[in-house]
This record gives C-alpha cells, sequence and structure tokens, in this order.
C-alpha cells in the first residue's frame, strides 16, 4: 500500500469534515432580524423556489420528446428513399417512352414535319416542266397549308416490330407515310429507340397532276396564273379538240397540283370562262356548243370527220341485255367544244352504226349479230345453259345437211335464227344425248356423234360404191354403159346421185380411158341422222396413166345414205370441205 496516498486521502476527509462543522454551527446559530427583512427573505425564497421548479422537467415528459425525434428522423430516411425510388422510375419511364415508335413520330411532327413535307413533294415531282406553276412554288404552298396541324396513325398491313409503319393526314388528306427503324441501345436498361428510316408521300387526289383543256377565240391574250400563255403550250399536241368551223385556238394546260386561273381578253373585252372541268371562253355572241353522243365502248366517233378522243368521255353504262343475257359497254361522251353543223358518225369493226339525233344528243345502237343452227326436229337447243325459246324458230323442215338436197324423205330438221349482241355458248341434246356442233356452210349444225356400228357395218358397202364409181369415171368409152350400170346397181333409185349418173353418161363416153391404179381408200366419221339417214366421208387416192403420163388424184367425199326397203344406199354425194 502505497503511504502517501492514504494520508492525502485523511487530509481531505478532515477538511470536509471542518467545513461542515462549521455550517453546521452556523446553522444552529440564531441570528436575530428585522420584521421586513424577514419577509423579503421569505419572498426571494419563494421566488428561488417556483424558478427552480419551472427549470426542473417533470420526469414523465423526458421518454415523449426523444419518440418524436426518432419518428422524424424515420420519415425523412423513408421520405429520401422514396424520392429516390421514384427518380429513378420517373427515369425508367423515359427511357421506356423514348423507346416507344409513337415517341419518334411525335418527335418528327415537332421538328421536322413541314420539311419533309415539302422534300417530299419536290422528290415525287422533281420537274413538272409548268412554268405556269413551279413546283417548288407550291410545295411550299401546299407543306405550309397541310404540314402543320397533322395526326399520325398505324398501317396495320405494313407494321412490324422491327419497321413500324404510320401514316400522317391532315383531316382526311393523307400526306405522308413513315418507315421507322431501331437504333442503338441507350441507357443503363439497354433499350433501342426508333428513328425516322424513310419518308414516303401518298397517293391521293390532292397531290395528282392534272391537265385542263383550253380553247379561245383565236387572236386573244391570254394569261395562266398571271403569266402570257406561251407558244409551246399552243402548240403541244392533245387530245383536247375544238370541232366545227368555228376560228378556236385549243390547247392543254398541263401538270397542275391546283386548278389555275385563267384570263382571256379578246378585242378588248375580257371573255367570261364556262365550262365546269376544261377553260371555255367563247366569243361575246357565243358559237360553241355542247353535243353529247352514246356509242359503243370500241366505236370510234368522230365530229366533222374529226375523231373524238376518250379525254371527252364523261361516263360508261350498258346496254339492255340481249335475249341470251349479253350486254355491250357503252360509253357517253360530253363534247362542249362544237360550233357548226356538227355532224356525228359512229364507226365499228370498220362497220358504220346509225347514229340518231334528238337536238344535241347522239345515239349509236350496239351492232347486233345473228346466226342460223340446225338440229334434229324433236331435239333441244341450249344457249349459256338455258333452253332457247321456241320463238326463236324459223324453219320447221329444214334439210339437215346439204348432202340431203332433193333426197325424198329426207331427215328432218328445224331452224333457229339467233340475234345477239355476242354470240352464246350453244349446246344441244336429243332424248337425253348430247349432240355434236358442226359447221355446214354458214349454218351451226347440231348431229348425233359419229356411229361405230354404222362404221363397221357400212364401211365395205361405201368402199364397193366408191371403187365402181371411180372405175366408171376413168374408163371413158371402154365398155361405158356396163361400167355406169355398176355403180348404179349401189345407188338408191330415186335420188339426186341416180339421176346425175345418169346424166354424165355422155360426157364420159367421149373421154379416153385410163389405167386406174387404188393407192389408199378409207371411210370414217358416220353420222346418223336419225334411224333411216347417215353421211360418211371417204378418202381415196388412185394413180391414172395414160398416153400422156401419169398422174394422182386424191379427194375425200361425203356420201349419203338413206333407208330405202329396209336397206341403205348411196343417194348423194359431195366434196367433203362443201
Amino acid at each position: 500500500m502505497n503511504t502517501n496516498d492514504i494520508n492525502t486521502e485523511n487530509l481531505e476527509t478532515e477538511a470536509v469534515a471542518a467545513d461542515t462543522a462549521e455550517t453546521a454551527a452556523a446553522a444552529e446559530t440564531p441570528v436575530p432580524a428585522e420584521p421586513e427583512a424577514e419577509e423579503a427573505e421569505k419572498e426571494a425564497e419563494t421566488a428561488d423556489a417556483a424558478e427552480k421548479t419551472a427549470d426542473t422537467p417533470e420526469p414523465s415528459k423526458k421518454p415523449r420528446l426523444a419518440f418524436w425525434k426518432k419518428l422524424l428522423i424515420y420519415c425523412g430516411v423513408w421520405l429520401v428513399l422514396i424520392g429516390a425510388a421514384c427518380a429513378v422510375m420517373w427515369n425508367v419511364m423515359e427511357q421506356y417512352e423514348a423507346a416507344q415508335p409513337w415517341y419518334a413520330v411525335e418527335e418528327y411532327l415537332h421538328t421536322s414535319t413541314q420539311s419533309a413535307f415539302y422534300t417530299a413533294l419536290l422528290s415525287a415531282y422533281p420537274d413538272t416542266q409548268n412554268p405556269y406553276e413551279p413546283i417548288y412554288e407550291i410545295a411550299g404552298d401546299l407543306s405550309a397549308k397541310y404540314g402543320s396541324t397533322l395526326t399520325y396513325s398505324k398501317l396495320i398491313r405494313e407494321y412490324t416490330y422491327e419497321t413500324p409503319v404510320y401514316l400522317l393526314q391532315s383531316g382526311d388528306t393523307k400526306l405522308l407515310k413513315l418507315t421507322l427503324t431501331q437504333g442503338e441501345k441507350t441507357g443503363f436498361l439497354g433499350l433501342r429507340g426508333y428513328r425516322v428510316r424513310s419518308t414516303e408521300l401518298v397517293a391521293s387526289e390532292l397531290f395528282e397532276l392534272r391537265s385542263y383543256g383550253l380553247v379561245f377565240p383565236s387572236g386573244a391574250e391570254v394569261q395562266v396564273n398571271g403569266k402570257a400563255l406561251s407558244v409551246d403550250t399552243i402548240a403541244a399536241e392533245s387530245a383536247f379538240t375544238a370541232f366545227g368551223s368555228g376560228d378556236f385556238t385549243v390547247c392543254m394546260l398541263e401538270n397542275f397540283f391546283e386548278r389555275p386561273t385563267v384570263k382571256v381578253v379578246y378585242a378588248g373585252i375580257e371573255l367570261t370562262e364556262s365550262g365546269s372541268g376544261d377553260f371555255l371562253f367563247d366569243y361575246p355572241e357565243g358559237k360553241l356548243r355542247t353535243l353529247t353522243i352514246t356509242a359503243p365502248a370500241d366505236a370510234i366517233v368522230r365530229i366533222d370527220g374529226k375523231r373524238v378522243s376518250e379525254y371527252f368521255r364523261t361516263e360508261t353504262s350498258v346496254s339492255e341485255a340481249d335475249p341470251f343475257g349479253a350486254t355491250v359497254e357503252l360509253c357517253t361522251y360530253t363534247v362542249p367544244t362544237v360550233s357548226g353543223e356538227g355532224l356525228v358518225t359512229v364507226t365499228l369493226d370498220g362497220v358504220s352504226l346509225q347514229a340518231e339525233q334528238n337536238e344535241n344528243v347522239w345515239t349509236a345502237q350496239p351492232t347486233i349479230e345473228s346466226c342460223t343452227v340446225i338440229l334434229p326436229k324433236d331435239a333441244v337447243l341450249y344457249a349459256n345453259g338455258n333452253a332457247v325459246d321456241a320463238s326463236c324458230i324459223t324453219a320447221e323442215d329444214t334439210v339437215w345437211s346439204p348432202a340431203f338436197e332433193g333426197v325424198r324423205n329426207y331427215p328432218r330438221a328445224v331452224t333457229y335464227t339467233l340475234s345477239f349482241y355476242a354470240q352464246p355458248e350453244l349446246t344441244a341434246a336429243l332424248s337425253g344425248t348430247a349432240l355434236v356442233e358442226t359447221q355446214d356452210g354458214e349454218s351451226i349444225v347440231f348431229v348425233q356423234a359419229a356411229d361405230e356400228t354404222l362404221k363397221e357395218t357400212y364401211s365395205a358397202q361405201a368402199i364397193d360404191f366408191m371403187n365402181a364409181y371411180l372405175y366408171y369415171t376413168t374408163q371413158g368409152y371402154s365398155n361405158t354403159r356396163a361400167n355406169l350400170d355398176a355403180v348404179k346397181a349401189h345407188v338408191a333409185n330415186p335420188s339426186p346421185l341416180y339421176t346425175n349418173l345418169e346424166r354424165s353418161y355422155i360426157g364420159y363416153y367421149y373421154i379416153s380411158p385410163q389405167k386406174m391404179t387404188v393407192e389408199s381408200m378409207t371411210v370414217d366419221n358416220f353420222v346418223p341422222y336419225g334411224e333411216d339417214a347417215f353421211t360418211c366421208e371417204l378418202s381415196y387416192k388412185i394413180t391414172l396413166k395414160n398416153w400422156v403420163g401419169e398422174t394422182t388424184e386424191e379427194n375425200t367425199m361425203r356420201i349419203a345414205f338413206t333407208k330405202s326397203g329396209g336397206k341403205f344406199a348411196p343417194v348423194n354425194m359431195l366434196l367433203a370441205e362443201e
């Protein structure tokens, strides 16, 4: 133990004890005081006590203050965190919006629309060669007019995620098509924004280049959009024409976006423009009139010998249907530039059509064609799949084929005469069996299909007849009567063929004989005409040799057979092409 430490502690204790003893003695010793001094001393003590009471906090208020401090700190921390989160979310949303296609379109509308519209117009129409309406002027006017108030919408058919496509329009007027493409990744999210890749002018009526006809009295002064009409414009060939005897100058005003302003002064008088589409300036006394012409679309229409171009075509219609439902396309021409008589002529495929006039209206009827159709008496004729009315039958006792001309009890047929704009598709049937269409002269003939049974049965008979006939016609005066009788033995009597053979006797009687060699002979195409008649075609090739030399003869003959007494026999013979 350290002695110095012990002594020091005793000395401090003794000093404290002495001070305490002195304080106690002073307190026990009464000090006399005056009454006023005592009252003042009491008031001072009371004031000190109140002041101490006010300065000293109550023990219950200390915990409440600490709670509110902690709450404020807690709330402050949360507010900081929420603010930071909101800032991050706001940035994310801005990056997301900036990466959407519509954001690029909105930016484009705010920055580049008018200039892009102007550029697109110049690109689509770099030089219209119109001295009265320069393209740069009209492009500026149109871009200022339409380029400031635009809306946009998706073009669904062309829109894809990689290349979105939008349509810009002003009201109902379509202006531009924007095609977007994705750019590079940006921001901490790595989103890819869009930018405008191309701008295309959308075709609409507003931006179609139009042309206008201009007619005015020759010698007048003309201004177009304030500029004098140039000689080049007048000399240009065009479809706009003046007809008749009036002294008018005609030209075309071409490649205009907007209808120009035209001023015409003649003999010091400013003429009034008439006409809805073109510019018509007539003399003060008026010489021009309007003709309306209706004619088939393929026809050539002329007024006073000058052809009317399609420029004056104003309407297309169709004629009334023919009995088979066919119609003809009709065109109406409205020609406001006619002076003088104005005689209208119409031709179609080189054939003149009759044009009827009713004051200033002309009408040319479409061409009506016709054909005759021959078919068996009990057969049914169909046009475009519909049965033809019996009212179209013009003959009920028709010779079915020229091969049966003059034949007694020839097979009967009926003749239909059909009138139409366009020939219908014709078919026919007999007792439910389809007939075969052939051309016989100018008529259409429906016959039964070739019969193989007839071919097998009568081929030999046809060949025997033809051999006898050829021998008769080539042997001349060598046993002429016997040769003729051999042929007649194969032929029905009476018949046109029998009669013709009899008449040919004298002709062959004076012909020198020839040596005949049959090279080939075939028979085919057996066509039945009912149960009692048929035709066939026989082709032969023979070599003839006489004192002059050797010749070859070949033909195809159509032979008609009819039944008589239960047997078939030839009744007529013609060249197959007849």
